[in-house]
Protein backbone atom coordinates (compact mmCIF):
# COMPACT_ATOMS: atom_id res chain seq x y z
CA UNK A 1 0.00 0.00 0.00
CA UNK A 2 1.13 3.62 -0.53
CA UNK A 3 0.63 7.36 0.30
CA UNK A 4 1.31 10.56 -1.22
CA UNK A 5 -1.02 10.23 -4.29
CA UNK A 6 -2.95 13.10 -5.88
CA UNK A 7 -6.11 13.22 -4.34
CA UNK A 8 -8.53 10.85 -6.30
CA UNK A 9 -12.42 10.30 -4.04
CA UNK A 10 -15.02 9.03 -5.48
CA UNK A 11 -16.95 12.14 -5.13
CA UNK A 12 -20.28 12.24 -3.02
CA UNK A 13 -22.87 9.94 -3.62
CA UNK A 14 -20.39 7.40 -5.43
CA UNK A 15 -19.22 4.31 -4.04
CA UNK A 16 -16.34 2.49 -4.32
CA UNK A 17 -17.09 -1.39 -5.91
CA UNK A 18 -14.33 -3.59 -5.56
CA UNK A 19 -13.69 -6.10 -9.35
CA UNK A 20 -11.77 -8.06 -11.20
CA UNK A 21 -9.79 -6.40 -13.03
CA UNK A 22 -9.83 -7.02 -17.22
CA UNK A 23 -6.67 -6.34 -19.75
CA UNK A 24 -8.30 -3.30 -20.53
CA UNK A 25 -7.58 -1.82 -16.65
CA UNK A 26 -3.85 -2.43 -17.37
CA UNK A 27 -3.51 1.62 -18.84
CA UNK A 28 -5.80 2.76 -15.20
CA UNK A 29 -3.34 0.18 -12.99
CA UNK A 30 -0.03 1.66 -14.77
CA UNK A 31 -1.22 5.28 -13.90
CA UNK A 32 -1.23 4.09 -10.15
CA UNK A 33 1.62 1.94 -10.38
CA UNK A 34 3.87 5.13 -12.05
CA UNK A 35 2.95 7.00 -9.07
CA UNK A 36 3.78 4.16 -6.43
CA UNK A 37 6.98 4.05 -8.17
CA UNK A 38 7.82 7.55 -7.65
CA UNK A 39 6.89 7.46 -3.77
CA UNK A 40 8.27 3.79 -3.09
CA UNK A 41 11.54 4.58 -1.79
CA UNK A 42 13.37 2.13 -4.65
CA UNK A 43 12.53 3.46 -7.76
CA UNK A 44 15.62 1.92 -9.08
CA UNK A 45 14.62 -1.32 -8.41
CA UNK A 46 11.26 -0.99 -10.27
CA UNK A 47 10.67 -0.39 -14.04
CA UNK A 48 11.30 3.67 -15.18
CA UNK A 49 8.92 4.43 -17.74
CA UNK A 50 5.37 4.09 -18.12
CA UNK A 51 5.56 2.01 -21.46
CA UNK A 52 8.19 -0.39 -18.39
CA UNK A 53 4.82 -0.65 -16.34
CA UNK A 54 2.49 -1.18 -18.77
CA UNK A 55 4.27 -4.05 -19.85
CA UNK A 56 5.48 -5.21 -16.94
CA UNK A 57 1.82 -5.57 -15.33
CA UNK A 58 1.04 -7.16 -18.69
CA UNK A 59 3.17 -10.10 -18.14
CA UNK A 60 2.09 -10.46 -14.41
CA UNK A 61 -1.77 -10.35 -15.60
CA UNK A 62 -0.34 -13.24 -18.11
CA UNK A 63 1.06 -15.98 -15.62
CA UNK A 64 -1.45 -18.51 -14.79
CA UNK A 65 -2.83 -17.85 -11.15
CA UNK A 66 -2.48 -14.25 -11.09
CA UNK A 67 -5.42 -12.63 -9.88
CA UNK A 68 -5.75 -8.42 -9.42
CA UNK A 69 -9.09 -6.74 -8.25
CA UNK A 70 -9.34 -3.12 -8.43
CA UNK A 71 -11.20 -0.67 -6.33
CA UNK A 72 -13.02 2.23 -8.53
CA UNK A 73 -15.16 5.04 -8.37
CA UNK A 74 -15.08 6.55 -11.73
CA UNK A 75 -11.58 5.83 -11.57
CA UNK A 76 -9.30 3.13 -10.01
CA UNK A 77 -8.57 3.94 -6.47
CA UNK A 78 -6.38 0.83 -5.76
CA UNK A 79 -5.74 -2.80 -6.57
CA UNK A 80 -4.55 -6.02 -5.25
CA UNK A 81 -2.61 -8.64 -7.68
CA UNK A 82 -1.96 -11.72 -6.06
CA UNK A 83 -0.50 -15.21 -7.11
CA UNK A 84 -2.27 -18.45 -6.29
CA UNK A 85 -0.07 -21.77 -6.78
CA UNK A 86 1.75 -24.38 -4.65
CA UNK A 87 3.78 -23.62 -1.81
CA UNK A 88 7.40 -23.44 -2.51
CA UNK A 89 7.77 -25.17 1.10
CA UNK A 90 5.11 -27.36 0.99
CA UNK A 91 3.81 -28.14 -2.54
CA UNK A 92 0.93 -29.74 -1.11
CA UNK A 93 -0.83 -26.74 0.08
CA UNK A 94 -1.89 -23.80 -2.42
CA UNK A 95 0.02 -20.18 -1.11
CA UNK A 96 -1.03 -16.70 -2.39
CA UNK A 97 1.24 -13.90 -2.71
CA UNK A 98 0.98 -10.44 -3.04
CA UNK A 99 2.20 -9.17 -6.13
CA UNK A 100 1.37 -5.09 -5.18
CA UNK A 101 -1.48 -3.25 -2.71
CA UNK A 102 -2.10 -0.46 -3.06
CA UNK A 103 -4.67 2.72 -2.23
CA UNK A 104 -5.28 6.11 -3.10
CA UNK A 105 -5.10 8.03 0.05
CA UNK A 106 -7.91 9.38 -0.57
CA UNK A 107 -9.66 6.77 -1.04
CA UNK A 108 -12.29 5.56 1.70
CA UNK A 109 -10.99 3.92 4.79
CA UNK A 110 -12.40 0.70 4.17
CA UNK A 111 -10.92 0.73 0.46
CA UNK A 112 -8.13 -1.29 1.36
CA UNK A 113 -10.19 -4.01 3.60
CA UNK A 114 -12.63 -4.42 0.91
CA UNK A 115 -9.85 -5.30 -1.59
CA UNK A 116 -8.78 -7.86 0.92
CA UNK A 117 -11.74 -9.46 1.71
CA UNK A 118 -12.23 -9.75 -2.14
CA UNK A 119 -8.76 -11.38 -2.08
CA UNK A 120 -9.52 -13.65 0.93
CA UNK A 121 -12.85 -14.72 -1.10
CA UNK A 122 -10.80 -15.95 -3.34
CA UNK A 123 -8.41 -17.63 -1.65
CA UNK A 124 -10.73 -19.83 0.44
CA UNK A 125 -12.43 -20.24 -3.02
CA UNK A 126 -9.33 -21.79 -4.32
CA UNK A 127 -8.64 -23.30 -0.58
CA UNK A 128 -5.78 -21.40 -0.25
CA UNK A 129 -3.67 -22.68 3.23
CA UNK A 130 -1.37 -19.93 3.60
CA UNK A 131 -0.78 -15.93 2.19
CA UNK A 132 1.66 -13.58 2.39
CA UNK A 133 1.71 -10.11 2.19
CA UNK A 134 4.38 -7.27 2.28
CA UNK A 135 5.02 -3.62 3.18
CA UNK A 136 7.51 -0.91 2.65
CA UNK A 137 9.33 0.99 4.66
CA UNK A 138 7.51 3.79 3.09
CA UNK A 139 3.82 1.92 4.38
CA UNK A 140 1.70 3.73 6.35
CA UNK A 141 1.50 2.02 9.75
CA UNK A 142 -2.07 1.14 9.10
CA UNK A 143 -0.66 -1.27 6.67
CA UNK A 144 1.07 -3.16 9.45
CA UNK A 145 -2.13 -3.26 12.14
CA UNK A 146 -4.50 -4.24 8.80
CA UNK A 147 -2.13 -7.49 8.18
CA UNK A 148 -2.39 -8.15 12.00
CA UNK A 149 -6.22 -7.90 12.21
CA UNK A 150 -6.08 -10.54 9.06
CA UNK A 151 -3.89 -13.08 11.92
CA UNK A 152 -0.77 -12.09 9.85
CA UNK A 153 2.46 -11.78 11.81
CA UNK A 154 6.10 -10.51 10.43
CA UNK A 155 8.60 -13.64 10.12
CA UNK A 156 11.50 -11.82 7.65
CA UNK A 157 12.60 -8.92 6.56
CA UNK A 158 13.60 -8.56 2.86
CA UNK A 159 16.46 -6.53 1.18
CA UNK A 160 16.97 -6.09 -2.30
CA UNK A 161 19.75 -4.78 -4.51
CA UNK A 162 21.46 -5.16 -7.52
CA UNK A 163 24.68 -7.96 -8.54
CA UNK A 164 27.47 -5.97 -10.11
CA UNK A 165 28.83 -6.97 -13.59
CA UNK A 166 32.14 -7.95 -11.60
CA UNK A 167 30.36 -10.29 -9.76
CA UNK A 168 30.81 -8.55 -6.34
CA UNK A 169 27.86 -7.10 -4.51
CA UNK A 170 26.80 -3.60 -5.17
CA UNK A 171 26.64 -1.46 -2.18
CA UNK A 172 23.98 -2.16 0.11
CA UNK A 173 20.62 0.36 -0.28
CA UNK A 174 16.63 0.15 0.88
CA UNK A 175 13.72 1.14 0.08
CA UNK A 176 13.49 3.85 2.76
CA UNK A 177 16.59 5.39 0.89
CA UNK A 178 18.20 5.44 4.50
CA UNK A 179 21.50 3.18 5.38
Amino acid sequence: MSRGFPATSPGPGRSVAIRPAKIADIPAIADCGARFVAMSGCADLLPETHGEIVDAIGRLMAIPGVKVWLAEAGAVLGGLGMIIGPSLWRPSLLHAEELFFWVEPSSPGTTALRLLRAATAEMRAQDVTTQTFFALPTSPRTVQRLYATMGLRPVQTAYLGFVTSMGRIAEPSNCSGEM
